[in-house]
């Protein structure tokens, strides 16, 4: 497991300030992660993308097709694209993600946060965490995560809400 958890890796592995492991990560790694009872998976994927990549989701089991096989996990799935006006779902996502982040976290699971590619969506919702948990500011936030994923890249709108969503949890 080693070979594809770590900094510049597959999943990144990111260390919050008290101390408690949070992986990040992209879609194609979730195989890595499937035999492993210990991690809870938060998926942040557009209805558009689960259709074209034949992902299936109900009642919070995502179904996956990994080599020609369909993987069931349980997921806490947010329908989440890349957009603009997709962005506004960060302040209505906000308070279930970090309530279920924090169950997860305080029953000793491992949450793993994905998105498409682990570099938008995943990482501007742990940023909400960062910033109302530990009162970190927004830049602070993305530059706190990219210590651990280098290749993360908010989009501009994610940024601009993030900046908002800092401003009113001040």
């Amino acid at each position: 497991m080693d070979e594809i958890i770590g900094r510049d890796k597959k999943i990144s592995k990111v260390s919050l300030p008290n101390k408690k492991i949070i992986l990040l990560g992209d879609y194609s790694s979730i195989p890595y992660l499937l035999n492993d009872d210990n991690i809870v998976f938060f998926t942040f994927i557009s209805r558009k993308e689960l259709k074209r990549n034949k992902i299936f989701n109900d009642e919070n089991i995502t179904e996956f097709p990994f080599d020609d096989k369909i993987k069931k996990i349980k997921s806490y799935f947010f329908p989440m694209s890349d957009t603009y006006f997709d962005s506004e779902k960060i302040f209505s996502y906000s308070d279930l993600f970090h309530k279920k982040l924090e169950k997860c976290l305080n029953n000793g699971k491992i949450p793993y946060i994905h998105c498409f590619a682990g570099m938008s969506r995943s990482v501007s919702m742990l940023c909400t965490y960062l910033i109302k948990k530990f009162r970190m500011s927004d830049y602070d936030s993305i530059e706190y995560i990219r210590m651990f994923r280098t290749i993360i890249s908010p989009n501009y709108s994610f940024v601009r809400k993030l900046f908002l969503y800092y401003s009113y949890n001040q």
